[in-house]
């Protein structure tokens, strides 16, 4: 898909009036580490984990509203989440892919 900065200026210009911002998360952890957070050390592994920077994204049209999330750098995929589920997202999205040579995964 690009550099981070390259889908932040697409989306900027697909939908205009979207709010983007960049922060660090740390993603979710998966069982075994969570069960590793019991052990000894378990404390200093927390503390030393690194977050993932990325540009997280509120757009609020008049007929959907959306929220974007990617990571900084490299984009390989951007997360959507459509409210309400309406069809008439489709259409705006779909556009926003095809002028970027993008593809899109519904689930």
């Amino acid at each position: 898909m690009g550099d981070s900065k390259a889908v932040e200026s697409a989306l900027a210009v697909a939908l205009p009036g979207i709010r983007l911002k960049r922060s660090t998360y740390f993603r979710r952890q998966t069982f075994w580490e969570a069960l590793g957070n019991y052990f000894p050390g378990a404390l200093e592994r927390v503390l030393n984990r690194s977050g993932v920077a990325g540009h997280f994204g509120d757009f609020e049209g008049e007929d959907f509203s959306a929220q974007f999330s990617f990571p900084v750098g490299e984009v390989r995929q951007v997360d959507v989440v459509v409210y309400p589920r309406t069809p008439k997202a489709g259409p705006k999205l779909e556009e926003l892919a095809r002028a970027n040579g993008w593809s899109i995964k519904y689930r």
